[in-house]
Order: C-alpha cells, then structure tokens, then sequence
C-alpha cells in the first residue's frame, strides 16, 4: 500500500507550492506571498486552455443539495429560513426503509445558504465550482457537471442516480467508453466508492453480501474525496441523538433526524464507542437497536416519548394514545432496518480485495487532521435513566472523547484505519485504496473553500 502523505510532516509540491517559493526568494523572504483565486488561474494558465480528456463530476455531501417542494417549487431547504425545519422530516410507516417517500425532491447543489440573495450569503460550494471553472478551464455542461440527490434518504439510490448521470455524461461527449473523473465532499465520497463497487445495483438486500463487481470502476478514471468518512462519523450518531442547530438557519430536530436513513449509513464501523465515567471502554454496541431503548438514545429518550405522547393526545384526545402506541412501533421497526442497512451498507464498502480496487480506480484523499473531533461518548447512570455525554471538562477524558481530523470526521476514518491491540501494543493500518493522501489544518465545512486543497484537486485533475 502506498504511503499517504500528511502535508504536516512531508510537503507535498503541487504547482502553486512552487510558485510560492519562487515568490518568496524573489522577495528575499520578506513576506510571505498571498495566495488568492488568481494565483491558481496563473498556476494553471497552461492546462487550463487544454481540450479535456475526462469530464468531471462533483457529488455534494451531508445537506448540500438544494430540496424543493415537487409540486409548488418552495425551498424546503438551501435558504436562510430562522425556523424549525420540520418539513425534511421523511415518513417511517414503510416495512422496507428505502420505500419511505415524501414531495421533495433534490435540485441542485447549494452553492451559497442566503438570508438576502446577493447581500447576506455563506458560500458552501460556491468557490470550488467557480475555481473548477475559471482556474481548470472546466465548463459546466460540458466537461463539468454536478450530481444533486436528496442527502436525506438512502446513498444507494444516490448512487443509482451518478450512474444515470454517468450515462448522460456520455451522451452529451459522444463517446460511449468514456470515463469520468469525480470530485467528492464528505459523504459523497461513500456514494462514490460504492458505485465504484457494484455500480447502480442495490446489494444491501442480498443475504450474504455478494463481491463486488466492479461495475462502476469500468466508467471511473478517479475520485478526488475532500473529507470523506471512510470508516464513519461519530457525529453522525449524536446528531441522531441530538439534533442539529444552524445559526441563522433553523434546527434539525432530534425527532427529524431520526428519519432519514443516511445518518445510519454514516454511522462509525466499530460499535464499541462508549465509555463510562472514569473513561473504561463498556461492551454497548451502538448498532444494537435494542441499546438505542436501553439508553434512551434519540426519540427514545423518556423526556422526547413523554413530548410525543403529550403531542399525540392534544392533536386526537379520543384516539391519541392508540395512535401514539402505533407510532412506537413504527419507530422501532423503522431503527431496527435503519440501523441494520446502514449496517451492511459499510459493510458493502470494505468487501473486496483493497489490491484489485487500486488498480481499476485511483483514489486521492484530501483531509485535515488538526481539529478535534468527536469519537466517542460517555455513557453515565442518573436514577433511572441514563445520561450520553459528549463532552467533558477532564482533560484527561478530552483524549478518550475526541481524536484529531477535521471536526467531523477524524483522521483515522478518512484513511479508513483499523486498530488490533491496546495501548502501546495497539497497530493501526489504513484499508483504504488511496494512492496518496494529503492533510493540512482545516475544519470539515470549510474545505471545499481552502485554496490549499483546491490547488490539490486541480493538480489532480489536471497534472
């Protein structure tokens, strides 16, 4: 397996890398030279006038695909809206978890989050589109193109769709044995190596998992993955748990994130990431579902079920508690599934030999591993409940709560690192078919607005 290479300990010479030490010697090291948008544009000036040989396809991660209403056209998400966003949440009456439907559906990646279009705006992805246009030479339409699914529903079917994508791609170049490259932000990155590996079909209903087939590899040159959960994210479970605020934007509630099967697919590999309150390692697996009602983990939470129930019988005072105990039953056959395709999901991404993967697809890793991040929570006993703790004020516990990366998804899980051993007998090695991999210090959401990491996307690409 090739060596990644950590920017933090090895330099890795990309074009503007040089430029910027030709500027600092012409300077005679008085300053040193601010790299802007433009800085790429003259770094790439040669390629960027060349024909393309390979189109390029970017997928969005987590929440960066614009979703409207099918019917009306209302922005249900991609706008500023300082209010409850109870309107993503998805049903959970279906006995299969992929049947769950509702009247969104996606439009296009979100390329700003606007309060007042054009005066009070957040670039999300934004700059590496306008930076893939203007400094590559890409066209969007033409040899650039953007797959948007909904980030809320299963990554099967968004891998379903780049292969549709994929055929349009070829339709509009003419070329039926075409390749393409594609350029991925956090979870996109797993719908991406999942085509790679079997394609536009659905495996997770096979029992046992078949190999993988390598479907996709046959129309992929490489992907580009910007902070990709390889092996997982443990946010992934405390948003379930938790919910999620955006400033300014609303909130994600606890009761909302339950629904949607993605965040069971972004769950850690390992199960075992909890710990009690002098930071022991306890035998809870997180993929038990009986552990989520044990705990009291999400809508299972005795506070949240006492809510609901109360909600159910103020809407129906005569028929509420009827429809409140039908309701429990549906969330529990819903987690069940959930957890259990999210499961096997993973799974799908790790079968295969690593060897054979390399050779038909070539994988770049792009990552930060400065920032802590969330691994594990402690799990501590209040009377009859239990309390889940993701943070602490021990510093001696900080070490066993987070790890480093990017905030979101560690170092380990990017590099899709498994560990045999305790303590200093612990070995690590990395399972993922990365050609190479390069890390700075940045935060998750703002990777894909780092010139660092987009002058190493576009050496990628172009050189």
């Amino acid at each position: 397996m090739a060596p990644h290479r950590n920017i933090l300990r090895t330099v890795v010479f990309t074009p503007s890398l040089l430029l910027s030490f030709a500027l600092l010697i012409v300077a005679g090291c008085a300053s040193t030279p601010h790299v802007t948008e433009q800085t790429l544009m003259r770094v790439y000036a040669k390629q960027r006038v060349q024909p393309k040989t390979a189109p390029v396809i970017f997928i969005p991660g987590l929440m960066g695909s614009i979703l409207e209403e099918q019917s009306t056209g209302r922005t249900a998400w991609g706008r500023g809206f300082a209010g409850a966003l109870d309107i993503l949440a998805l049903p959970i009456d279906a006995v299969r978890v992929t049947s769950n439907r509702d009247a969104l559906v996606a439009k296009r990646p979100l390329d700003r989050l606007a309060w007042i279009p054009g005066l009070l705006e957040v670039d999300v992805y934004a700059r590496i589109r306008d930076v893939t246009v203007r400094s590559g030479g890409y066209t969007s339409g033409k040899d650039a193109f953007s797959l948007s699914y909904d980030w809320r529903r299963d990554f099967v079917e968004a891998a379903q769709q780049l292969g549709e994508l994929i055929d349009h791609v070829k339709e509009v170049w003419g070329e039926p044995d075409l390749k393409v490259d594609i350029v991925t932000h956090s979870a996109g990155g797993l719908i991406a190596r999942y085509y790679v590996k079997y394609g536009v079909d659905d495996v997770l209903q096979h029992v046992p998992l078949p190999p993988p087939s390598y479907a996709g590899a046959a129309h992929v040159n490489q992907v580009i993955m910007l902070a990709p959960p390889n092996a997982g994210s443990f946010e992934a479970f405390q948003r379930l748990h938790e919910g999620l605020g955006i400033p300014a934007v609303g909130r994600v509630s606890t009761e909302v994130a339950f629904t949607m099967p993605s965040l069971y697919q972004l769950l850690p590999l390992d199960g075992a990431v909890f710990v009690d309150e002098a930071g022991r390692l306890l035998p809870v697996d997180l993929h038990d579902h009986e552990n989520w009602v044990r705990y009291g983990w999400s809508v299972f939470h005795p506070r949240r079920m006492a809510r609901t129930r109360a909600q159910f019988l103020r809407d129906d005072p005569r028929t509420g508690a009827i429809m409140y105990e039908a309701h429990v039953v549906d969330e529990h056959r819903f987690l069940k599934n959930a957890l259990d395709r999210g499961r096997r999901f993973r799974e799908a991404l790790w079968q295969g030999d690593l060897d054979e993967e390399r050779r038909r697809v070539r994988y770049v890793i792009l990552g930060s591993g400065c920032q802590p991040t969330v691994q594990r929570a402690q799990l501590i006993p209040r009377g009859d409940e239990w309390r889940t703790r993701f943070s602490t004020g021990s510093r001696r516990l900080q070490s066993v709560l987070y790890g480093l990366g990017d905030g979101s998804v560690t170092k380990e899980s990017l590099l899709g690192t498994q560990c045999e051993g305790e303590g200093g007998t612990q070995a690590c090695v990395s399972r993922f078919p990365s050609a190479y991999s390069v890390f700075v210090c940045d935060t998750h959401n703002d990777l894909t607005r780092s010139l660092a990491y987009l002058d190493n996307m576009l050496h990628a690409l172009l050189d």
